[in-house]
Protein backbone atom coordinates (compact mmCIF):
# COMPACT_ATOMS: atom_id res chain seq x y z
CA UNK A 1 0.00 0.00 0.00
CA UNK A 2 3.20 2.25 0.21
CA UNK A 3 5.77 2.67 -1.77
CA UNK A 4 9.28 1.44 -0.02
CA UNK A 5 11.34 3.88 -1.98
CA UNK A 6 9.73 6.79 -1.19
CA UNK A 7 9.35 5.90 2.39
CA UNK A 8 13.37 5.69 2.72
CA UNK A 9 13.76 8.95 1.08
CA UNK A 10 11.41 10.92 2.76
CA UNK A 11 13.29 9.49 6.42
CA UNK A 12 16.38 10.24 5.04
CA UNK A 13 15.27 13.96 3.96
CA UNK A 14 14.06 13.81 7.85
CA UNK A 15 17.21 12.26 9.29
CA UNK A 16 18.77 15.62 10.33
CA UNK A 17 15.92 16.96 11.70
CA UNK A 18 14.99 13.95 13.78
CA UNK A 19 18.59 13.91 15.11
CA UNK A 20 18.68 18.09 16.29
CA UNK A 21 14.71 17.45 17.89
CA UNK A 22 16.05 14.19 19.73
CA UNK A 23 19.20 15.99 20.95
CA UNK A 24 17.49 18.61 22.24
CA UNK A 25 14.56 17.25 24.14
CA UNK A 26 17.20 14.64 25.64
CA UNK A 27 19.43 17.79 27.01
CA UNK A 28 16.38 19.34 28.13
CA UNK A 29 15.21 15.92 30.10
CA UNK A 30 18.84 16.11 31.15
CA UNK A 31 18.40 19.49 32.60
CA UNK A 32 15.22 19.15 34.19
CA UNK A 33 16.30 15.61 36.19
CA UNK A 34 19.79 17.29 37.07
CA UNK A 35 17.57 20.08 38.60
CA UNK A 36 15.33 18.41 40.74
CA UNK A 37 17.23 17.19 43.41
CA UNK A 38 18.09 20.90 44.14
CA UNK A 39 14.60 22.24 43.32
CA UNK A 40 13.10 19.54 46.15
CA UNK A 41 15.35 20.42 48.52
CA UNK A 42 13.55 23.25 48.89
CA UNK A 43 9.89 21.36 48.81
CA UNK A 44 8.25 23.45 50.89
CA UNK A 45 8.21 27.04 49.36
CA UNK A 46 7.79 25.08 45.77
CA UNK A 47 4.56 23.39 47.58
CA UNK A 48 3.17 26.70 48.29
CA UNK A 49 4.22 28.30 44.10
CA UNK A 50 2.14 25.29 43.50
CA UNK A 51 -0.78 26.15 45.86
CA UNK A 52 -1.06 29.66 44.79
CA UNK A 53 -1.66 28.13 41.26
CA UNK A 54 -6.06 28.35 40.23
CA UNK A 55 -7.27 24.64 39.82
CA UNK A 56 -7.73 25.52 35.83
CA UNK A 57 -4.23 25.64 35.68
CA UNK A 58 -3.19 22.76 37.07
CA UNK A 59 -5.55 20.67 35.20
CA UNK A 60 -3.76 22.64 31.82
CA UNK A 61 -0.42 20.94 33.64
CA UNK A 62 -1.50 17.70 33.77
CA UNK A 63 -1.05 17.75 37.30
CA UNK A 64 -3.37 17.90 39.53
CA UNK A 65 -3.68 15.05 41.36
CA UNK A 66 0.75 15.14 41.39
CA UNK A 67 2.54 16.83 43.94
CA UNK A 68 5.18 18.86 42.10
CA UNK A 69 7.94 18.27 45.05
CA UNK A 70 7.54 14.94 43.51
CA UNK A 71 9.96 13.80 40.44
CA UNK A 72 6.50 12.69 38.78
CA UNK A 73 4.92 16.38 39.69
CA UNK A 74 7.83 17.97 38.60
CA UNK A 75 9.08 16.24 35.18
CA UNK A 76 4.44 16.77 34.06
CA UNK A 77 4.67 20.39 34.40
CA UNK A 78 7.86 21.27 33.37
CA UNK A 79 8.97 18.34 30.66
CA UNK A 80 5.56 16.88 29.42
CA UNK A 81 4.24 20.16 28.42
CA UNK A 82 7.04 21.13 27.00
CA UNK A 83 8.19 17.59 25.07
CA UNK A 84 4.27 17.28 23.56
CA UNK A 85 4.69 21.21 22.46
CA UNK A 86 8.04 20.16 20.49
CA UNK A 87 6.76 17.20 18.67
CA UNK A 88 3.58 18.88 18.05
CA UNK A 89 6.13 21.49 15.97
CA UNK A 90 8.41 18.37 14.96
CA UNK A 91 4.74 17.47 13.37
CA UNK A 92 3.64 20.37 11.94
CA UNK A 93 7.07 20.86 9.97
CA UNK A 94 7.22 17.75 7.93
CA UNK A 95 3.81 17.44 7.69
CA UNK A 96 4.05 20.49 5.27
CA UNK A 97 7.73 19.75 4.04
CA UNK A 98 6.61 16.22 3.08
CA UNK A 99 4.07 17.65 0.31
CA UNK A 100 4.34 21.74 -0.25
CA UNK A 101 8.31 21.34 -0.51
CA UNK A 102 8.02 18.88 -3.21
CA UNK A 103 5.49 21.22 -4.79
CA UNK A 104 7.75 24.78 -3.85
CA UNK A 105 11.39 23.03 -5.64
CA UNK A 106 8.98 21.68 -8.58
CA UNK A 107 9.73 17.87 -7.71
CA UNK A 108 5.83 17.03 -7.50
CA UNK A 109 5.28 17.32 -11.04
CA UNK A 110 8.20 14.39 -11.65
CA UNK A 111 6.92 12.11 -8.48
CA UNK A 112 3.28 12.11 -10.30
CA UNK A 113 4.79 10.93 -13.90
CA UNK A 114 6.41 7.73 -11.67
CA UNK A 115 3.84 4.95 -11.77
CA UNK A 116 2.93 5.46 -8.32
CA UNK A 117 -0.31 6.12 -7.13
CA UNK A 118 -1.58 9.89 -5.54
CA UNK A 119 -3.24 7.86 -2.60
CA UNK A 120 0.06 5.34 -2.55
CA UNK A 121 2.27 8.45 -2.40
CA UNK A 122 0.22 10.40 0.50
CA UNK A 123 -0.12 7.24 2.43
CA UNK A 124 3.63 6.75 2.00
CA UNK A 125 4.28 10.09 3.26
CA UNK A 126 1.91 9.21 6.29
CA UNK A 127 3.44 6.43 7.27
CA UNK A 128 6.69 8.26 7.43
CA UNK A 129 5.61 10.69 9.24
CA UNK A 130 3.98 8.27 11.85
CA UNK A 131 7.52 6.47 12.17
CA UNK A 132 9.17 9.48 12.67
CA UNK A 133 6.68 10.84 15.72
CA UNK A 134 7.62 6.99 16.64
CA UNK A 135 11.63 7.38 16.52
CA UNK A 136 11.24 11.01 18.35
CA UNK A 137 8.62 10.23 21.13
CA UNK A 138 10.49 7.25 21.57
CA UNK A 139 13.95 8.21 21.72
CA UNK A 140 13.41 11.30 23.62
CA UNK A 141 11.02 9.17 26.16
CA UNK A 142 13.86 6.62 26.76
CA UNK A 143 16.31 9.37 27.16
CA UNK A 144 13.76 10.90 30.07
CA UNK A 145 14.13 7.48 31.61
CA UNK A 146 17.63 7.27 31.52
CA UNK A 147 18.39 10.70 33.06
CA UNK A 148 15.96 9.69 35.86
CA UNK A 149 18.09 6.78 36.55
CA UNK A 150 21.50 8.95 37.92
CA UNK A 151 19.59 10.46 40.34
CA UNK A 152 18.03 8.87 43.86
CA UNK A 153 14.35 9.39 42.32
CA UNK A 154 12.99 7.15 39.67
CA UNK A 155 9.94 6.92 36.82
CA UNK A 156 9.08 3.61 36.08
CA UNK A 157 9.46 3.49 32.31
CA UNK A 158 6.15 1.91 32.00
CA UNK A 159 4.85 5.48 33.30
CA UNK A 160 6.71 7.45 30.52
CA UNK A 161 5.46 4.61 28.11
CA UNK A 162 1.91 5.19 28.92
CA UNK A 163 2.54 9.13 28.70
CA UNK A 164 4.07 8.77 25.40
CA UNK A 165 1.25 6.31 24.03
CA UNK A 166 -1.62 8.46 25.37
CA UNK A 167 0.10 11.36 23.28
CA UNK A 168 0.23 9.57 19.86
CA UNK A 169 -3.58 10.38 19.45
CA UNK A 170 -2.72 13.92 19.43
CA UNK A 171 0.75 13.59 17.77
CA UNK A 172 -1.40 11.57 14.45
CA UNK A 173 -4.26 13.79 14.42
CA UNK A 174 -2.36 16.73 13.99
CA UNK A 175 -0.55 14.78 11.15
CA UNK A 176 -3.68 14.26 9.55
CA UNK A 177 -4.92 17.91 9.74
CA UNK A 178 -1.42 18.89 8.71
CA UNK A 179 -1.37 16.77 5.38
CA UNK A 180 -4.89 18.24 4.72
CA UNK A 181 -3.49 21.84 4.92
CA UNK A 182 -0.47 20.47 3.01
CA UNK A 183 -2.42 19.27 0.16
CA UNK A 184 -4.75 22.34 0.06
CA UNK A 185 -1.57 25.35 0.41
CA UNK A 186 1.06 25.36 -2.49
CA UNK A 187 3.31 27.33 -0.16
CA UNK A 188 4.60 26.25 3.65
CA UNK A 189 3.59 29.75 5.18
CA UNK A 190 0.39 29.37 4.49
CA UNK A 191 -0.25 25.49 5.61
CA UNK A 192 1.51 26.57 8.64
CA UNK A 193 0.50 29.79 9.53
CA UNK A 194 -3.52 28.12 8.35
CA UNK A 195 -2.71 25.49 11.45
CA UNK A 196 -0.94 27.58 14.00
CA UNK A 197 -2.93 31.10 13.64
Amino acid sequence: MFSLNLLKRTLSEQKIALAIYTIGLGLYAWMMVAMYPTISQNSSGLEQYWESFPETMKQFFGAKELSITTLEGFLSVEYILFWQIIILAFTIAFATRAIVKEIEDGTMELMLSYPISRLKFIFTKIVSGIIGIIILAGLSSLILYLTTLTIEDSIAFKKILYIGVASFGLFFAFLGINFIFSAIFSERSKANFTLIG
